[in-house]
């Protein structure tokens, strides 16, 4: 037994070893200061957990335990992979210390209990990502994976095309100039495609029309799928589109491979009840769970706070400029106002609430404008337009749903025909 506790010791060094070689010579070193610091901070907690004498079945038991905690802390791609490391070491030495100081020893029901279940676990994610990869059903995704568009399936009354989006294929032998737009769920909709926005765009101007959009999706994403597609499409002139209701407030940071999230199991128990919940919608919500969204998106404008969501925000609108700028290719940032920075009786509705902002109404269209305006980028903000139409009884918003109804659709495309017609963006 002192012979095989010496073999598990010597495995579990071996493998500090290696990790501080592979994650030396992969990490991304896309911000310097971070990097090294984090770098010096696993350094440091590798090699004090390589001198401690710690036993190969006290990793066993902790490290299920830290990827969790790990999970919960540091979820996203905000930080770097070797920060969570970092952590995860910490966490070892913190567990083995812990044990030491309290002289707790652990049960061996506890362990065989433990274990077993871990093993169990361990085994019923195996399984299922074999399943998965033969046949990814719905339920073991990612959340945000539900809600993406599924090829050669009927969405809105329009057939999906191959590549999972609405409209025409982004490959298709180009006859006539080009006009691509980028962005979320207001470019699919909630009403029949032949009256979204882009549709009327593609049939009343005569365009070639590629819609690269998809439910749920954020500037990171409209980043990925321009990198993906662009050279593909070979547009003259491309939109991408805003939605400042939840672009900046809600935007979707990318899982890490850290992340507790990425399990198929964890998908499995959490989407029993989410898929349950889709499929019995249409897609609008109870008149309560509105008020709740839009009661949530305005709390963000309560007061003028640092928040790390704009920087994230601007951070990506810059990257997208720069992608366009670097190929010699117009964009234009258009900018969808959600319905409580235009529409008078739901602000008295959120004010009764206690939701009473200190910074405007339309303070995250305003910001945005100005970022845009400062970096010199072009835009197109219906802000003021919708503000116009709400104040004269119009509804520009589907009842209990956050997304354009087919006249604001309408709109939006008279706008923009508007523009293309009588402003410097007809020579594109």
């Amino acid at each position: 037994m002192r012979k095989e506790g010496k073999l598990l010791e010597k495995i579990f060094k071996i493998y500090i070893i290696l990790t501080i070689i592979f994650l030396s010579i992969f990490f991304e070193k896309e911000y310097v200061l971070p990097y090294f610091l984090t770098l010096l901070t696993f350094y440091l907690f590798s090699i004090f957990l390589f001198f401690l004498d710690i036993e190969f079945k006290i990793f066993l038991i902790s490290f299920p335990l830290s990827f969790f905690i790990v999970s919960i802390f540091f979820r996203t791609h905000l930080f770097p992979e070797i920060l969570i490391v970092s952590f995860n070491r910490f966490f070892y030495i913190l567990f083995y210390f812990i044990l030491k100081k309290f002289k707790i020893k652990i049960p061996k029901i506890v362990k065989i209990f433990y274990l077993n279940f871990i093993i169990l676990f361990f085994f019923l994610e195996f399984i299922l990502n074999i399943f998965y990869f033969l046949k990814p059903l719905d339920i073991l995704k990612r959340k945000d994976e539900l809600l993406k568009l599924q090829p050669n399936t009927y969405f809105n009354g329009e057939i999906i095309n191959r590549f999972g989006f609405l409209g025409m294929d982004p490959d298709k032998t180009k006859a006539k100039k080009r006009v691509l737009f980028v962005g979320d769920s207001f470019c699919v909709g909630v009403v029949d495609y032949r009256y979204n926005f882009i549709k009327m765009f593609e049939d009343s101007l005569g365009y070639e029309v590629v819609n690269l959009s998809q439910p749920g999706f954020s500037p990171k994403d409209y980043l990925k799928l321009l990198e993906k597609y662009f050279e593909i499409v070979d547009p003259d002139l491309t939109f991408v589109v805003i939605f400042s209701g939840n672009d900046v407030t809600e935007i979707y940071y990318p899982e890490n491979n850290y992340s507790f999230f990425n399990l198929k199991i964890v998908n499995l128990f959490r989407n029993l009840s989410y898929i349950s919940k889709m499929e019995n919608s249409e897609g609008d919500l109870s008149e309560q769970n509105f008020f709740e969204v839009e009661k949530r998106r305005a709390s963000f404008i309560l007061k003028n706070d640092p928040n790390k969501d704009w920087d994230f925000f601007e951070k990506f609108l810059v990257k997208i400029a720069k992608f366009f700028e670097l190929r010699n290719r117009k964009v234009i940032f258009l900018i969808i106002p959600d319905q409580f920075a235009v529409d008078k009786n739901l602000q008295k509705k959120l004010i009764e609430n206690n939701i009473k902002p200190q910074l405007g109404w339309d303070f995250i269209d305003r910001r945005i404008e100005k970022f845009l305006d400062m970096n010199n980028f072009l835009k197109i903000s219906l802000i003021d337009t919708f503000k116009i139409l709400y104040d004269n009884g119009e509804k520009l918003y589907r009842e209990n749903n956050t997304h354009l109804n087919e006249r604001g659709n309408y709109i939006v495309f008279k706008f923009l025909e508007n523009k293309i017609k009588k402003e410097c963006y007809e020579n594109f």
